[in-house]
């Protein structure tokens, strides 16, 4: 059977805008209770939503994760300025283009056609991947600027000798940490970097580049879709095939290339038919297995196009992307782009002006909505964020949920969310871990405000057995995808209990989101 559209409760339009263990900013003195959210351009909640309209949402909700980060204006400046050129160079040598002639005849376009497509997709890809840095390591120890392994690198031709390169890095990385390096110690530090590029090719960017290009354009054959051939580069060969044949079934024609071809009536299966068809009830192996694989692998085909409008945004014009990054609040999480104010909302100092606001109507009392166990059997939200509750326990059921939805922490007082915040941040001094940075840029609020002192952020429990965390996932992914909410995967909760996904809905569509909990 051909793939079914994803099943969907609900569907939203774009937004036009722009954790929790957080320090709240206090109010303004002249402030003595909480005010109502600010009304904004308000989106209605939508049934349906034409197929490219949708692929739109989906890549402008990732935009804040690729184009929002602390150093992402620093980064695509560095792959437009020294990935490009050496990228363009590879593109030119005779193999490239005889594979983008080939690859522009297979997709009935010209070859100059082609090869603007592959150079955009791979700068978005080393953006992603790199940020153009071409002495990246990761926590896998991928290194360089394209990432690669050691022994996948060997195998696309790079020299490595990785006994050599580990000494030389040592050695680096004890000049860097002396403290400020004199003259001499900085020219040892470059005399040593070029000695490593010399033992260890993924720490040159022109070999580095040139490999990785070959080795994408080889992947072409068995992966004949450039989504494809960059979710196979990014989860493995192995990943895209297991995904392509659960999703497939018995329909599977034996090989990726037959399935991308023919996998779909009328059309080559492509990525997007793949991740808007799958649904736990309609294909419940391939569900499963792309779940499984966590959300970065899913999303790295968005992650890429949204990389790749971006870089494209910065050509036509520098300065505005500069100004649009800025207003992105580097550094911050979503949350804190669609509230940059949210001193204005602190619902109060103490647990009695909470219960305050819902006695005058402020918050929704979560006793008054099904399908949700709320942990000590009290807990009141904003009707915006009620109304993604309800929401989120909606396209629970429409997935196959069973049970209710447990949730956390939801509305808080100041006094409350210092408390929260004191023991997350002792949680992270005894992991090691650095406090949050100061923001740079955009104003907005701190790095770590918790947004539960607002009223407008809940907690949802994670189920500990993988099937029905995957449900929850999948529930709130469909509202993300429409940029209707925001969520995210967070540690153990406040109560030091299980870990959570901690969810804020998006103020652009706080009206029609109120009207669902029986609010104007």
């Amino acid at each position: 059977m051909p793939l079914e559209p994803r099943t969907l409760c609900l569907l939203g339009a774009a937004a036009m805008a722009g954790g929790c263990g957080a320090r709240p900013a206090s109010p303004p003195a002249t402030r003595e209770r909480a005010a109502p959210a600010p009304a904004v351009h308000q989106l209605p909640l939508r049934l349906r939503v034409p197929r490219a309209r949708l692929t739109a949402l989906v890549i402008e909700s990732n935009r804040k994760r690729v184009l929002g980060r602390t150093h992402s204006l620093r980064d695509v400046e560095r792959v437009i300025h020294e990935a490009a050129p050496l990228l363009r160079q590879a593109a030119d040598q005779p193999a490239a283009r005889q594979a983008l002639r080939e690859i522009a005849a297979d997709m009935g376009i010209s070859a100059d056609q082609a090869r603007d497509r592959w150079l955009a997709l791979q700068e978005a890809c080393i953006l992603l991947e790199s940020g153009g840095d071409p002495e990246a390591v990761s926590a896998s120890q991928a290194v360089g600027v394209a990432q690669w392994m050691h022994s996948t690198g060997r195998r696309a031709g790079l020299r490595i000798d990785l006994a050599a390169s580990r000494r030389l890095t040592a050695r680096i990385a004890a000049l860097r940490a002396a403290g400020k390096p004199s003259r001499e110690a900085a020219a040892e530090v470059e005399r040593l970097r070029a000695r490593r590029r010399q033992v260890d090719q993924r720490y040159d960017p022109r070999a580095a580049l040139f490999a990785q290009t070959r080795y994408l354009l080889g992947l072409y054959n068995r992966f004949p879709s450039l989504d494809w051939v960059f979710q196979a580069f990014h989860g493995g060969e192995a990943g895209a095939r297991r995904t392509l044949q659960r999703c497939l079934g018995r329909r599977w024609p034996g090989s990726t290339a037959a399935a991308i071809r023919h996998g779909r009536p009328g059309g080559r299966l492509t990525y997007e038919d793949v991740y808007f068809g799958i649904t736990p009830r309609s294909h419940a192996a391939a569900f499963a297995y792309l779940y499984s694989r966590g959300d970065d692998h899913r999303f790295y085909w968005w992650k890429l196009r949204a990389a790749q409008e971006g870089i494209a945004r910065w050509r036509r014009d520098p300065a505005a992307f500069r100004a649009e990054w800025e207003s992105l609040l580097p550094g911050r999480p979503k949350e804190a782009w669609w509230h940059p104010r949210p001193e204005l909302l602190l619902l109060g100092p103490e647990r009695a002006d909470v219960d305050r606001g819902v006695r005058e109507g402020l918050l929704v009392p979560l006793r008054s909505l099904t399908g949700i166990q709320v942990r000590g059997a009290r807990g009141a939200l904003r009707p915006e964020a009620a109304g993604a509750l309800a929401l989120a326990v909606r396209e629970h059921r429409a997935a196959g949920g069973r049970g209710p939805l447990l949730v956390g922490d939801t509305a808080l007082s100041q006094k409350e969310a210092e408390r929260v915040r004191q023991s997350m941040a002792r949680e992270q001094a005894a992991r090691g871990l650095p406090p949050p940075p100061e923001p740079l840029w955009g104003g907005g609020p701190p790095p770590d405000f918790n947004y539960h002192a607002t009223g407008l952020a809940f907690d949802l429990l994670a189920p500990q057995d993988p099937p029905p965390r995957r449900l929850l996932e999948y529930a709130l992914s469909q509202l993300s995808d429409r940029d209707i909410l925001w969520w995210r995967s967070a540690g153990l909760d406040t109560a030091g209990e299980t870990p959570h996904f901690h969810v804020v809905p998006n103020p652009h569509y706080s009206r029609a989101l109120s009207r669902l909990v029986g609010r104007p």
